[in-house]
């Protein structure tokens, strides 16, 4: 379910709460103006997002462990997709601080409009550590499945490492909003093949594969 909370939190953030805001060639005056009139609304877009990103940190950690089941040859394709979950947290709670400091700047009498223009520019421009690690976590992802050793099917793996591919493009952030559906039925059915992965007879050396008990069952994906 974790991840499923973190997309339902950074939709409300960004879509619901958060504004049509002004681009880097906005106008002091209309930045000024901007923030100044929905300053509540863009603060608390802000916290939901930076209340999201713990949720994404948990989606991480789950998703090294059912890797861990899925393909346990792949140890660095699993370490490359939850560190970058981990710096696609980083992302988000920076992009969180920089658009808090710009709306809480626009009721400041001693911010000038100037330093008011800068934080702006920051904030347009802060997409790129959360676009990066999402796309390393998505393409390490899929990497890891497409070569998988359980009755998961390739074509998730597939499906994954376009999205992570694309995920370092600009259309990257809707990329990763779009790959909800194709995580959840990744981890439903990586939950009904764990069982039958326990009977199966692994190549050499992966004779002792993670148990289920390894995966844990209270952190589950969107």
């Amino acid at each position: 379910m974790t991840g499923a909370i973190f997309v339902i939190l950074v939709v409300v953030g960004f879509a619901a709460l958060g504004r049509s805001t002004p681009g880097v060639g906005a106008s002091v005056t209309k930045v000024h103006s901007f923030y100044h009139a929905h300053h509540n609304r863009e603060m608390a877009a802000a916290f939901v997002v930076a209340i999201a990103s713990a949720f994404l940190l948990f989606f991480a950690a789950h998703l090294r462990s059912a890797l861990a089941v899925a393909n346990p040859a792949a140890v660095r394709m699993r370490r490359a997709a939850f560190g970058g979950g981990v710096v696609a947290v980083g992302g988000f709670l920076v992009a969180s601080a920089g658009h808090f400091a710009l709306a809480d700047a626009s009721r400041k009498a001693h911010v000038t409009l100037q330093a008011l223009q800068a934080l702006n520019v920051l904030d347009n421009d802060l997409f790129l550590p959360l676009a990066g690690g999402i796309a390393v976590m998505i393409l390490a992802s899929g990497i890891s499945l497409v070569r998988s050793v359980t009755l998961l099917p390739h074509w998730l793996g597939w499906v994954a490492v376009v999205i992570g591919i694309i995920g370092f493009t600009p259309a990257g952030f809707f990329a990763f909003l779009a790959s909800g559906d194709e995580e959840g039925d990744d981890q439903a059915q990586h939950r009904r093949g764990q069982h039958e992965l326990e009977g199966r007879v692994l190549p050499p050396g992966l004779e002792s594969p993670p148990t289920v008990g390894a995966v844990g069952h209270s952190w589950q994906t969107a």
